[in-house]
């Protein structure tokens, strides 16, 4: 470098264009100080550092945000175990994050659901069997028993039949949705059609008129369209028949039928 010039940096490339255009190609030169070419690396690498730091700052907010949004879940979980574990279903819990979680958060649901059936059936039988052992007439039994029933396996109306073959007559009783705590009595002819219909060998189906075909005109206020019957056996011999009524066919858990041939078992152990 002579003394007094300015040192500088310098390139240079050949741009082809005799093959395109047929003249000859051009040599292009660009220059720079070195002054003004440090500013420029300068200035890039300070844009860089910049990006570079937002682009950290970027991830951790978005890391933040996708913990946040699984402790959440995670945290509703934990706390609804906990809670059940102490024997507290207090309903269902909300998830709405749709993703894994919300379909835990489902399965949690049904599994809440399934457990707390069962805590209250079994509490029902303790109950039953509290009656059964104390020698309870049959008429307390069913009466502590069939509004739980209903209310269990959400049905608008609950009867149990019970039948005296030798007098040829039964009594119903009946507790419906819009008087729970009320308990109905009524006394009708039997007959073996009736016993047929309303008492099968296993749990099973039936509809409103194929109900009202079977029973006696003064046991016609049982009018809903939908029916489960269970045969109350003793001995292997029908005694009476416990109903479930439905205006509509509704949702039937796996597990209905199981629960509707535990009671009618407890009302069989307090018939005999």
């Amino acid at each position: 470098m002579a003394g007094g010039e300015t040192a500088r940096m310098e390139g240079q490339w050949r741009l082809f264009l005799r093959a395109q255009f047929g003249v000859d190609d051009w040599t292009i030169r660009a220059r720079q100080t070195n002054e003004a070419a440090l500013d420029t690396r300068r200035s890039f690498a300070i844009t860089l550092l910049f990006v570079a730091a937002l682009a950290v700052a970027v991830s951790l907010l978005l890391s933040a945000i996708h913990i946040r949004r699984s402790h959440g879940p995670l945290s509703v979980l934990t706390a609804a175990t906990r809670r059940m574990s102490r024997g507290h279903f207090d309903g269902p819990i909300r998830i709405s994050s749709g993703d894994e979680y919300a379909g835990l958060g489902r399965a949690f649901n049904r599994m809440g659901s399934s457990l707390r059936r069962q805590f209250r059936l079994l509490s029902t039988f303790a109950r039953v069997d509290q009656l059964i052992l104390a020698r309870s007439a049959i008429g307390p039994v069913i009466e502590a028993l069939l509004p739980k029933i209903r209310g269990m396996l959400h049905c608008e109306v609950a009867a149990v039949v019970l039948w005296n073959r030798e007098a040829d007559v039964c009594r119903v009783f009946i507790v419906r949705s819009d008087r729970p705590e009320h308990l109905e009595l009524a006394r009708a002819p039997v007959n073996e059609k009736m016993l047929t219909a309303i008492s099968p060998a296993t749990t099973s189906s039936l509809t409103g008129a194929q109900l009202a075909a079977a029973m006696p005109a003064t046991l016609q206020m049982l009018q809903e369209a939908h029916w489960t019957a269970a045969s109350i056996r003793v001995d292997n011999l029908a005694r009476g028949s416990l109903l479930l009524g439905r205006s509509s066919p509704g949702e039937r858990h796996r597990d209905m039928t199981r629960y509707v041939s535990g009671f009618a078992q407890r009302l069989a152990l307090a018939v005999g």
